[in-house]
């Protein structure tokens, strides 16, 4: 599943849950036209949408993929593994959210 073909649904989750958890957008390896595409066919209008062009951030975290999903704490001080936003997923977020203090 690439990220185009499941923006909507994870738009939607966000705000289905924005009381217990933020989602952003991380963009790598790939230009910053190729971002702004992104928010263009998507229509996204809700998620933030970081984007760093080295590769770098994935590399650190170690993303192995597109489509990838991450938690991290607002102080980035836990991260989880990586895992695919389906409905295990989302529900490893939603649990996490819920079970972690995620804010100051």
């Amino acid at each position: 599943m690439t990220c185009r073909s499941h923006a909507a649904e994870l738009e939607q989750f966000a705000r289905d849950h924005e009381d217990i958890l933020q989602v952003v957008g991380v963009g790598s390896q790939e230009r910053f036209t190729d971002a702004e595409d992104f928010l263009g066919d998507t229509g996204l209008t809700t998620l933030p949408l970081l984007w760093e062009g080295t590769g770098a951030l994935w590399r650190l975290n170690e993303v192995g993929r597109n489509s990838a999903v991450q938690l991290a704490t607002f102080d980035l001080d836990q991260l989880s593994r990586e895992f695919s936003f389906n409905d295990a997923g989302r529900t490893t977020a939603l649990d996490a959210a819920v079970q972690t203090p995620w804010g100051p």
